[in-house]
């Protein structure tokens, strides 16, 4: 799959490997995203659990929450 923006991080907890996304794209649990800063990959994450409100979901949908 080429590489698509899905978001824009607006906070990232380190120790808890969390990050606040303001999703411009789905994604799901299962996908991997890469983490960019001014066009250069930090890292890549397996997303294993997907939250909104605190509330589990499957699938991140742009504007959702």
């Amino acid at each position: 799959m080429a590489d698509q923006k899905v978001g824009v991080v607006s906070h990232y907890y380190n120790h808890l490997q969390v990050a606040i996304v303001e999703v411009q794209a789905p994604f799901s649990e299962g996908d991997t995203l890469k983490f960019m800063k001014h066009g250069e990959e930090l890292f890549k994450q397996p997303i294993t659990s997907i939250q909104v409100e605190h509330k589990s979901i499957v699938q991140a949908e742009k504007g959702r929450g």
